[in-house]
């Protein structure tokens, strides 16, 4: 099955044990993932099967959105609840003020990558070295937090809640970890939950289990989502019956090889000037990504999907 599969991720499960084990559920050895969730983390995981995860780099830039909460007055090795407690404050704080620390991380910031993270530098996991006991130096991230909503005060477990819109890259993790620190206070992430991302909603997601009951009974075609669905900002191009053949081979593609070119909207261009279009064949199946190269007047093929 080629294309996108929503996933909601449980607790305790790796991204690649979810890829992992949907490989055996699909029957299909080419499964990825948009974006890493912890083996704490829950909720939405994009999942690319078989030539979608050809979608990979068109996907991984997009926002995100997470519901959060913060442990208030405990510091760990891992920034979230579930690390090494390296140290505990007793917490005397306002509601106003914790909402105020919030608003100073919205905007552009620089983030340095957690040690206990997937990032790699020279060659090595962080959180590899971690568990071995190395600290690595780390170059600081730009990144962005858009937004903060829904903010809730539960004093009785000494945690705040909220949800927070951000760009990739984003560790709300530290950000917990920052918003303490900027109150005076350790703190560190006690939940979290991704909602959204690549403009998907976490609304539309399957379990595990339900991704195994679908494909027992021949209905988990349905909930994948078709490739070209992700890629509805480049024009459609529909081939000519004869031309057809040149297409699934990825061969140049001339004038005289389009069947139908809708003209309008300004189309998206590469890196190098090129526009890109969809391109289907005569009985209107998504093939490719091509580029229209007009030193040659010809379309060249970017990236076969069929």
């Amino acid at each position: 099955m080629d294309g996108i599969l929503l996933v909601d991720k449980p607790m305790e499960w790796t991204s690649m044990d979810v890829c992992a084990h949907l490989r055996g559920v699909l029957h299909e050895r080419h499964v990825g993932h948009t974006g890493t969730l912890d083996p704490n983390a829950t909720g939405l995981l994009v999942v690319l099967t078989g030539k979608g995860t050809k979608l990979a780099r068109y996907l991984e830039n997009d926002t995100k959105e997470y519901v959060a909460r913060i442990r208030l007055g405990i510091k760990t090795n891992t920034q979230d609840i579930w690390g090494e407690v390296i140290s505990r404050h007793d917490v005397v704080i306002a509601r106003n003020e914790i909402e105020s620390s919030l608003e100073q991380f919205i905007g552009n910031q620089l983030q340095i990558p957690p040690m206990y993270s997937a990032v790699k530098v020279g060659g090595m996991k962080l959180v590899d070295a971690a568990r071995a006991g190395k600290e690595i130096e780390r170059k600081k991230r730009t990144v962005t937090v858009y937004e903060y909503s829904d903010i809730t005060w539960i004093p009785e477990e000494l945690q705040i809640g909220f949800t927070v819109k951000c760009s990739k890259g984003t560790y709300v993790r530290t950000i917990c970890e920052d918003i303490g620190a900027f109150a005076g206070i350790p703190a560190c992430m006690a939940q979290l939950e991704r909602i959204s991302a690549a403009g998907l909603t976490k609304d539309s997601a399957i379990t595990l289990s339900e991704a195994a009951e679908y494909a027992a009974d021949g209905t988990l075609a349905d909930h994948i989502i078709p490739v070209d669905s992700f890629l509805k900002e480049y024009k459609p191009l529909i081939v000519t019956c004869e031309a057809v053949k040149r297409l699934i081979y990825g061969n140049y593609l001339y004038e005289e090889d389009i069947a139908d070119l809708p003209e309008g909207k300004e189309n998206p261009v590469s890196e190098e000037g090129y526009q890109i279009f969809r391109v289907y064949d005569a009985e209107g199946k998504f093939r490719a990504l091509y580029r229209y190269d007009p030193k040659d007047r010809c379309y060249k093929c970017g990236k076969m999907f069929s």
